[in-house]
């Protein structure tokens, strides 16, 4: 396939074995492939111009070295866009601020440490709030430009709107009308399920750091992505058959899989299980696979690949050769499976369980070494008792093994990479969720003892546990100031105002 700048992703479908039992029906392991080749697919002219909104937390908790951080990490991330780009900034505690309204990066460059420089932390934590007022500032742009909030915090939402399933319904609307939401962790306090589940169904990336040192290499995978996105919107359908896909991806209002964007240099994966009916031994079965994007220049595209196996005895089924590759994928979703047991352990107080449970992940790895240090890394946080990062680490992994990018080339026995020509950042496989390989520990005379925030500190900093009063629909009964509506963010979204 080819388009008019360049070739287009390939799509490949490839069954765990290469039949199906003929005597009842089954259901039949199928790997969906989407591998984008190397380089931009897309018009020459370029890529998609973005509008990025960034959203910091600066309540009381970001005091210090993790508020400083986080700007400079702003600071450097708008000084590598490209000059057609744009960028917006927005601080947010129980206040909200557009410290830098949306505008071209080529004049925001040599401002914005300068505009940051005077805010310091603060309150509460409006994340909502500061969401909406990101959104309002990336939305408007039309459709070919690739609109995204880009939302970190420390802490646990207490101002304004605060329930998770109405956070992510929310993100979710909004990225049908194109703009999209990246959340950014940071230690031990915030909401992991709020973080992934924002990001999953807003159509952005999910991240945590341990430490605020460890924000930069987050920043790197989340603009290696943006840089090399060649497809958004990616829908995945099957006809032929029912079926369902084993991985963490939402499925939109026509029953389709919601794939992550198509990035050049990558490949975006889909395990389905399709229902195979019986039927007489040797006749074939048939499906079609589907995958329809929006290419850098605004065109739809689509992709069919049609798949017939044969049918045989059950009894032959076991004999015939796994393909290698579906095994691990299969692998790695079992793996994913078995950390979310481990994690409702963990936060069940039931501690024996939990390492039942990581035990028999370490089981299922084998071979495969990410899923060998991901056991690993978790044995380690259950021998210490560590609750709030056992379930962090478990999540992220879990989130990460079910959607990640991965590499064309990599090699599932073992994590090490070419020295000389290392893996982007967004498909490193890392052992630690929270840490990156060039992660550390903040400066020793980092404020909060070089730790992000401690259950000790929250107990004790009354501006950080306050909360507003919340009315019977889990909203504010005031909002704070500064904050859209989110019919007002969705309208300009979706281009009514």
């Amino acid at each position: 396939m080819t388009g008019s700048g360049g070739e287009l992703p390939r799509v490949s479908v490839v069954p765990h074995r290469p039949a199906a039992a003929a005597e009842e029906t089954g259901a039949l392991p199928i790997l969906v492939r989407i591998e984008t080749p190397g380089g931009r697919a897309g018009p020459p002219s370029g890529g998609t111009p973005k509008r990025i909104a960034f959203v910091i937390d600066r309540s009381g908790s970001m005091h210090g070295f993790p508020l400083e951080a986080a700007k400079a990490c702003v600071v450097r991330a708008v000084a590598a866009m490209e000059d057609d780009d744009e960028a917006a900034v927005v601080l947010y505690d129980h206040r909200v601020e557009v410290v830098a309204p949306m505008q071209p990066v080529q004049g925001l460059r040599s401002t914005l440490a300068g505009c940051l420089a005077p805010f310091q932390s603060g309150g509460t934590t409006a994340l909502h709030a500061g969401w909406l007022a990101g959104a309002d500032q990336a939305a408007g742009g039309g459709g070919r430009v690739l609109a995204r909030v880009i939302l970190l915090s420390d802490g646990r939402q207490n101002q304004g709107l605060t329930d998770v399933a109405t956070l992510c319904r929310q993100a979710a609307q909004l990225a049908s009308a194109g703009v999209s939401t990246s959340f950014y962790g940071l230690g031990p306090e915030f909401n992991e399920d709020l973080a992934i589940g924002m990001a999953q169904a807003g159509g952005g990336n999910a991240y945590y750091g341990e430490s605020a040192a460890d924000l930069e290499a987050n920043f790197e995978a989340e603009f290696g992505i943006l840089r090399a996105t060649a497809g958004r919107s990616v829908r995945l359908s099957v006809s032929g058959a029912p079926w369902t896909t084993r991985n963490a991806y939402p499925v939109d209002g026509l029953g389709r899989a919601v794939l992550p964007d198509l990035v050049a240099g990558a490949e975006v994966w889909a395990l389905l299980e399709v229902e195979v009916p019986a039927g007489p031994e040797g006749e074939a079965f048939a499906m079609v696979v589907e995958v329809s994007w929006t290419d850098p220049g605004g065109s739809a595209q689509l992709a069919s690949v049609r798949l017939s196996v044969p049918r045989v005895s059950a009894a032959d089924l076991p004999g015939l050769a796994e393909d290698g590759e579906v095994a691990e994928r299969i692998r790695e979703l079992e793996a994913a499976r078995l950390q979310t047991g481990a994690r409702a352990a963990v936060r069940a107080g039931d501690w024996p369980a939990a390492e039942r449970t990581v035990a028999g992940l370490r089981a299922v790895a084998a071979d495969n070494a990410y899923v060998r240090a991901v056991a690993d890394r978790l044995a380690e946080l259950a021998a210490h008792r560590d609750a709030a990062l056992f379930q962090k680490e478990a999540a992220f992994a879990a989130h990460r093994l079910s959607t990640r990018y991965k590499q064309p080339s990599e090699d599932p026995a073992t994590l090490a990479a070419d020295p000389d020509d290392p893996p982007p950042e967004f498909v490193a496989r890392r052992p630690r969720q929270g840490r990156s390989a060039r992660g550390g520990a903040e400066p020793s005379g980092a404020p909060n003892g070089g730790r992000r925030l401690t259950r000790e500190r929250l107990r004790h900093d009354p501006a950080e546990t306050a909360a507003a009063p919340e009315s019977a629909d889990g909203d504010a009964e005031s909002g704070p100031t500064g904050a859209p509506s989110f019919s007002s963010v969705l309208a300009k979204a979706t281009g009514q105002s």
